[in-house]
């Protein structure tokens, strides 16, 4: 039978892996000794935030850069890509000045007469098209109807563009009609689903015939090529829609369906017709861009119920995805439109109703505003000034306003320190420019980006550190919100400082010198004065399985029990007679 932890003090001394020892009296007077193990502050600080707080105790985090884009969850200060980016923000500009954090415009809305089924753009203008007429959109966000557009019937979703002087509107397989600015005129008998023009020539594909075809400048259709099967029968419908976009001086063709039912991407090299890529089975495509060369596939990815809205590149043979909503359950099949726009690509996402930019250069999402999403079918449109968003309705959007926004968040990954350790929070320190009228508010959460948020600060002061009180928890998240109040652009943000200390771990470490004699049924004497059931050799032996095993043991002694190990290195017996011994012990709880 084992002995147990009750057994200490009053039978034993010491109980190891449920056997009861007594403590020897050695010469120099020490019979057990009780430490615990060092909890190596000097390693703590590992941020490299030095300047701020080097003190060991301290954990320092600072972020003066948020131009690599959102949607981190996890602040990660030594990997240089990882602490340039942030969890998410409500349209802040980080871009332009690297370092700076400022706020942008706002996102307008448009109210046209009907609802708008088509959309170009051009350099000065973007021009809408419903089911009777077509309206421009200025640079300032204006509406002005230019007339009707004499179709006959509703324009194709993909059948407006124009050149540089005039702008041409489709309704499928009937007739293109053409707009000089001032007046309209039929252009060709023949229509497109879709239109795109390129070096001199008006190019469309037809889903009646399967063709994709070119225009002369009297408006004569001319067949460059026809989607067929294997028996040589047209692959016709609108099962197999095929958007047309410029691409260099090429044509690139997205294909929603193709011969094995994926979404397929094509090009004219101006001689022949050609496929590129095929895009995964579950990836059901909406809608074709390009942007410095390369080709962008938004569109949604179909797992079971859920829809989740993605884009996927295509560039130099090599395809991958850029994007994908981060929403979960999101079910209605819309997809992001796109349109180029400032350094890279504007687009939509309709789960969260957010107005995103992608940025070549940095390769970062960042957000531009929001709007009301619906489940329309939606349409974008962009030039060097602005971007109009249209969803199959009389309201569109537009960016950027002449207005810029009175508030605005950026929110911080979540900041652990690298370290896995629970940790009370102790400040947060802002440095900024806050010109006169405006204000910086600071909050935080713990543990989660999408929880509730505390405000810490308002009216924050650059370069004072607000501290925390009995905040604690593994990690920290800083919302930081930027408000123009009467000043003309807002504050600017330049760095964010967070500290905190770590609740440090140390284990009980325990050295007893132990009585193992006894023998010939002459055992030692219990703490009751009744004898130890086991002789000298036993006990030792018992020991030096406890030593051996490699296991975790249970450990008690007049401070309490613990789960250890014992440290071969620290444990030796000596043999003072035949088969009794005096052993040192040296145990460390894990």
């Amino acid at each position: 039978m084992a002995d147990v932890a009750a057994d200490v003090p009053g039978k034993f001394d010491l109980i190891i892996d449920g056997h009861g020892y007594l403590f020897a009296e050695p010469e120099e007077g020490n019979r057990a000794h009780y430490t615990y193990t060092p909890t190596f502050l000097a390693r703590q600080n590992v941020s490299e935030a030095f300047g701020d707080n080097q003190q060991d105790f301290f954990l320092t985090i600072g972020q003066n850069d948020w131009s690599l884009g959102e949607e981190q969850q996890h602040f990660t200060v030594g990997d240089d890509a990882r602490k340039r980016r942030y969890f998410s923000s409500t349209g802040v500009d980080p871009i332009t000045v690297p370092g700076e954090v400022t706020i942008r415009r706002t996102v307008g809305t448009l109210t046209f007469a009907g609802a708008v089924l088509g959309i170009t753009e051009t350099p000065s203008k973007i021009y809408c098209a419903n089911a009777t007429k077509v309206y421009s959109v200025d640079t300032a966000g204006s509406i002005t109807d230019e007339g009707a557009h004499g179709l006959g019937s509703d324009p194709a979703k993909w059948g407006i563009t124009a050149d540089a002087r005039n702008v041409f509107v489709s309704n499928s397989a009937q007739k293109i009609r053409k707009y000089n600015g001032s007046a309209w005129a039929d252009f060709a008998t023949s229509g497109a689903d879709s239109l795109c023009f390129l070096g001199n020539t008006l190019y469309g594909y037809d889903e009646t015939h399967a063709t994709f075809v070119q225009y002369d400048t009297s408006g004569v259709q001319t067949v460059l090529y026809t989607w067929k099967d294997a028996l040589g029968a047209a692959l016709t419908g609108s099962t197999y829609a095929t958007r047309l976009r410029p691409f260099g001086g090429k044509i690139y063709m997205l294909r929603l369906v193709g011969i094995r039912g994926r979404a397929e991407l094509w090009q004219y090299d101006g001689s022949a017709v050609s496929q590129l890529a095929e895009f995964p089975v579950n990836f059901i495509a909406g809608e074709l861009e390009q942007v410095d060369g390369v080709a962008f596939i938004s569109g949604y990815l179909s797992r079971n119920a859920d829809k989740l809205p993605a884009i996927y590149y295509y560039v130099n043979g090599t395809m991958g995805r850029l994007w994908k909503s981060q929403t979960a359950g999101y079910t209605n099949a819309t997809w992001p439109v796109m349109a180029p726009y400032d350094e890279g690509l504007a687009f939509t996402d309709d789960t969260t109703g957010r107005l995103l930019l992608y940025n070549v250069a940095t390769g970062g999402v960042h957000t531009l505003g929001t709007y009301s999403a619906t489940a329309g079918t939606p349409g974008m449109a962009g030039n060097s000034t602005i971007i109009v968003h249209t969803l199959n309705s009389t309201t569109g959007y537009y960016f950027p306003t002449s207005t810029v926004k009175s508030a605005v968040t950026v929110d911080s990954s979540l900041i652990d320190f690298e370290n896995t350790l629970p940790k009370q929070f102790r400040g947060i320190k802002v440095n900024a420019v806050i010109p006169s009228g405006a204000t910086l508010d600071i909050s935080y959460q713990l543990d989660s980006t999408t929880g509730s948020w505390t405000s810490l600060q308002t009216g924050a002061v650059s370069g004072t550190e607000y501290t925390l009180s009995g905040v604690s928890g593994q990690a920290i998240a800083v919302r930081i919100t930027l408000n123009k109040g009467s000043s003309a652009a807002g504050p600017t943000l330049r760095r964010v400082y967070v500290r905190a200390s770590p609740f440090l771990q140390s284990y009980r470490r325990g050295e007893y010198v132990i009585d193992c004699t006894g023998r010939d049924g002459r055992n030692i004497k219990m703490r009751n004065e009744q004898a130890h059931p086991l002789d000298g050799l036993a006990m030792a032996t018992n020991l030096v399985t406890a030593i051996t095993s490699g296991a975790t043991i249970s450990v008690t002694d007049r401070f309490g029990t613990f789960t250890g190990v014992l440290e071969p290195e620290g444990c030796e017996f000596v043999e003072i007679r035949p088969e009794e011994f005096v052993v040192k012990i040296r145990a460390r709880a894990v």
